[in-house]
């Protein structure tokens, strides 16, 4: 496999690390605004469902990063006894 792959692979791990850190930041500043509202008051529960929906956004960040962390397995040698990494990438997806 041509190198320029290999550095397409490590630059995608890049960026979703880079994407998972910014849904972090999102989420922990959505949940300090949460925190700091009334429960009774109406903006707490569009401010709560906004938590949630950034947990969901975040989970699906974290799992593109495994499909991409897979991808680049194929990169370096499989130990004797390990699983496939074509087949951990397929797992994975």
């Amino acid at each position: 496999m041509p190198l320029s792959a290999l550095r397409e692979d490590q630059t995608a791990i890049a960026r979703q690390h880079l994407e998972i850190a910014e849904r972090q930041r999102d989420l922990f500043n959505a949940h300090l605004a949460v925190e700091a509202l009334d429960p009774k008051a109406p903006e707490w529960k569009p401010a709560a469902e906004t938590v949630s929906r950034l947990q969901r956004e975040l989970a699906v960040s974290e799992a593109r990063k495994l499909i991409a962390l897979a991808s680049l397995a194929r990169w370096t040698p499989t130990p004797k006894g390990q699983p496939d990494p074509a087949k951990k990438r397929t797992d994975a997806q």
